[in-house]
């Protein structure tokens, strides 16, 4: 709303004011009722802790196994769920959606064997939230260990969405239709729909995976498959190795005719990549990248795959065209996890390279060490998109300018893009749901690249191992990041803005929970001094701790800005400028300069020569010339002084004026001389 009131505000008459006005503040009043009335999923009381489960199912799609018609796109499940009880209670509270219920299966069992009488006429079904209450006939203890069983029967979807699914829109080789049965939980509480489950991040558990499926098809989860038994009627029912613990959300089962490639990384991990039959001769790409990644995070991390095996497969459908990365199965759609490279142009391959490392990465960071809760996705997200592009470049090494200069350029730019915009500005850690958004991941990245840079790389490694090696297995929040990364900066002699060892979690908090992000804005006062002085995007009052880096007179150092002018000697100086700021565009900020200070910065621009620096002026050059901050004129002036090299990171913003300046000027008679 604020773009919208800067370029129409000066063309509106009061009437047109006056009903933008009224639509303004009804579509935030919808939004602040919506907070208010409908809160977040339910979650559960606390009361049990899973500690493994024996999960069976049985999907009922065509292929050679008989069932009766009516079961068709429908599963059978049963499973049996082993706890521990945490506080006396008189009945179990679990999750389950979309699913009918066999109640006369239910049955609980004490550590002996005994059972505990099921109150099954008091059953109830919370249909809002996907919670299944379970009383029982007495009261249980805490401390003790609990068996539950229970049968089912769940549905499986026509289109891939969050919870149980089926592909078919794809022919096999013989002309028929093909079908598959596959997972998606990636939007969260998803699970519940495919068992009874204690469907948390926190709730972690081992699970024993068996998959009664057509003999004609392959079934694939999270482990390796511990052998498969052929049964009547065309079924054959695999088994696979128990789980380490994991989330219930990490679990997935994919059912299918696929034919596959192979290999094993250089430390000893099977890797695979399936797909439909014909289609797995373009996933060889693909199995580079995923061995290659592995074999990097491992050593990066010093903790070694703890799965013995990584699987791939390339869907025809799945949600969002995006992929997941549970834990020793990716699933994903095709164009985002395989491609034919002799057809294929470089920015495709780019994608598919970082897409399928991005699922990599989180084997360690969302199924090693998940977050508590939804809110807290930067701890997965985030340092997906931060080490995809590493992983990458440790595969395809010939790409290590591209991956080292222009994948953090876009992750800044993608992250900003939005993060200046009243009611789509979103802070990065917040107390609702995660939010699955490209431009939140890549503006999570861009802070860890700026928290990294800050620290050192070094310091930064170290802090990360540390977090991974204490939480392993486990869970955990934002405080327990912080928390290491400053143990790693007092071991390493790191200092903040007050001269003393960094206090990381100071540092980061209005980065990554408040919106929007700080604009750095550099003026010459009458009196000849040059001054800077930070602002939000936004036009809050919200200030941060900005690490700038600078050149001066070819001499690069980084200094802080904190409060609203800076509070040092640094950030004040006599005219004219002599120093360029931001460089390498390490912290996640717009340099902003006024018209006299503008024609020394054009000046200084000769001192750096990396094409990180350049391309970010000209990012930020381009973004006030859009709001209307900036003249052409002044922005021309900096595109002539820049170095125009092959350079992608300049091209992105060269490509987006010539564009602007071409559908400005397309009719007119000057055009030719312009371009």
């Amino acid at each position: 709303f604020n773009e919208l009131h800067i370029s129409l505000l000066p063309k509106m008459n009061d009437k047109q004011k006056r009903a933008f006005n009224t639509f303004e503040k009804r579509i935030k009043d919808n939004i602040e009722w919506s907070k208010q009335h409908l809160p977040s999923i339910s979650r559960l009381p606390g009361i049990i802790s899973p500690e493994r489960y024996d999960v069976e199912i049985t999907p009922f799609i065509p292929g050679s196994g008989k069932y009766h018609f009516s079961k068709n796109m429908t599963f059978d499940g049963s499973v049996e769920m082993s706890f521990t009880v945490r506080q006396e209670t008189s009945e179990i509270i679990v999750n389950a959606h979309r699913m009918v219920i066999d109640v006369d299966s239910i049955q609980v069992k004490d550590s002996r064997n005994n059972t505990v009488e099921v109150s099954t006429l008091e059953i109830a079904k919370d249909f809002e939230n996907g919670i299944l209450k379970i009383p029982l006939a007495k009261k249980i203890a805490p401390g003790l260990k609990y068996s539950m069983s229970i049968s089912y029967t769940g549905f499986i979807f026509d289109k891939p969405h969050q919870g149980v699914h089926s592909n078919y829109n794809f022919y096999e080789f013989n002309g028929k239709q093909g079908w598959i049965f596959s997972t998606d939980f990636e939007g969260g509480p998803g699970s519940r729909s495919l068992m009874v489950c204690c469907d948390e991040p926190s709730y972690k558990a081992s699970f024993h995976i068996s998959v009664r499926h057509p003999a004609d098809m392959t079934a694939l989860s999270n482990m390796y498959h511990a052998g498969t038994t052929v049964l009547n009627d065309g079924w054959a029912v695999t088994r696979f190795k128990e789980t380490p613990r994991m989330s219930s959300h990490a679990v997935s089962i994919c059912v299918g005719h696929f034919a596959s490639l192979s290999a094993k990384s250089e430390s000893g991990v099977l890797v695979r990549a399936f797909s439909w039959t014909g289609m797995e001769i373009y996933a060889d790409f693909s199995l580079k990248v995923m061995a290659g990644t592995v074999d990097y995070l491992a050593d990066y991390f010093n903790r070694k795959f703890p799965i013995s095996k990584l699987d791939m497969v390339a869907l025809p459908q799945h949600a969002d065209l995006g992929a997941m990365g549970s834990w020793g199965l990716i699933l994903g759609n095709y164009k985002s996890l395989i491609v034919d490279k002799d057809y294929a142009d470089a920015k495709t391959l780019a994608e598919v390279a970082i897409t399928v490392a991005r699922e990599v990465v989180h084997q360690w960071f969302g199924d090693l060490v998940t977050m508590d809760w939804w809110s807290d996705l930067f701890l997965s997200e985030g340092f997906a998109e931060y080490f995809a592009a590493s992983g990458v470049q440790h595969v395809l090494p010939e790409q290590r300018e591209y991956l080292r200069n222009y994948a953090p350029f876009y992750h800044s730019l993608v992250g900003m893009q939005n993060d200046c915009r009243a009611g789509v500005s979103v802070p990065v850690i917040s107390e609702d749901e995660g939010l699955f958004t490209s431009a939140v991941h890549k503006k999570a990245s861009s802070l860890l690249r700026t928290l990294s840079k800050t620290i050192s790389e070094p310091t930064f490694h170290k802090g990360i191992r540390s977090y991974l090696n204490r939480n392993a297995y486990g869970n955990a929040d934002p405080k327990e990041l912080w928390s290491t990364l400053k143990d790693a900066c007092a071991e390493d002699g790191v200092k903040g803005w007050n001269g003393k060892n960094l206090d990381v979690s100071t540092f980061m908090k209005n980065w990554t929970t408040k919106v929007s992000f700080p604009i750095v804005k550099v003026s010459t006062g009458r009196n000849g001094l040059v001054t800077y002085r930070q602002e939000s995007c936004l036009g809050d009052d919200t200030t941060w701790y900005i690490p700038i880096v600078s050149i001066f007179d070819y001499h690069q150092e980084m200094n802080w800005f904190v409060g609203k002018d800076g509070s040092s000697p640094v950030w004040r100086q006599a005219s004219p400028l002599s120093r360029v700021d931001n460089v390498g565009g390490s912290s996640f900020i717009r340099m902003y300069y006024d018209k006299v200070t503008w024609k020394s910065l054009l000046r200084n621009v000769g001192m750096v020569y990396d094409v990180a620096t350049q391309g970010t002026l000209l990012r930020d050059a381009w973004f006030f010339v859009s709001t209307g901050n900036y003249s052409w004129p002044q922005f021309l002036d900096l595109v002539k002084v820049i170095q125009w090299d092959d350079s992608l990171i300049k091209w992105t913003t060269g490509l987006e004026f010539f564009e602007e300046l071409y559908h400005r000027f397309r009719f007119h008679k000057d055009l030719p001389t312009i371009t």
